[in-house]
């Protein structure tokens, strides 16, 4: 197959990533856009739907990779796109765990960002804590393409990614350069 050209590439996604995530701040807050669902008329609804419609249009793994790549910009340009909110300002979201303090309940497990390169960008558009990996010792490629797919009528996802890292070294160095706050 013809490989899709990088100018579409960034074009759609960014086309993708406006709508998608206007869909949220439309709705005001991370979980709000769900009771938007339930009606099919909330704003933040159609917003969200129309971003997706731009997502489908890429192989999996290339909207994957486009999205973690736009989580991982600097914080000026993340802001520039929409998708940095201050969820932190709303204490009932505010819990705790085992002694971790978090500023909402909704994490996102391992596998989504597997070499920390969009952490700072996931806790900007909501998630409460961000797990990465999995980590490998050494750097290795995982399993052959094609080796994520969508499910169209089930509205989810199958991936067989393997265990693919950059490895623990260089995802070592790329925590240890992060800014806490």
């Amino acid at each position: 197959h013809t490989p899709t050209p990088k100018w579409k590439i960034i074009l759609v996604g960014l086309v993708g990533v406006y709508f998608t995530w206007m869909g949220l701040r439309v709705s005001r807050a991370p979980f709000a856009i769900f009771k938007d669902f339930g009606s099919g008329f909330g704003f933040g609804w159609w917003y969200f739907r129309a971003g997706w419609l731009f997502w489908d249009s890429y192989e999996p793994e290339i909207a994957h990779d486009l999205f973690v790549n736009v989580l991982s910009s600097s914080h000026e340009r993340r802001t520039r796109l929409g998708l940095t909110n201050n969820y932190r300002d709303i204490p009932a979201l505010n819990c705790s765990v085992m002694g971790m303090d978090f500023f909402n309940p909704i994490g996102l497990a391992a596998g989504f960002d597997k070499n920390a390169k969009a952490i700072d960008g996931l806790i900007d558009i909501g998630f409460g804590f961000v797990e990465i990996g999995t980590v490998c010792p050494e750097p290795q490629e995982g399993n052959p393409h094609p080796r994520l797919h969508r499910l169209p009528h089930g509205e989810g996802i199958v991936h067989r990614y393997g265990f693919n890292s950059e490895g623990a070294e260089s995802i070592a160095t790329r925590l240890s350069q992060r800014e806490l706050d």
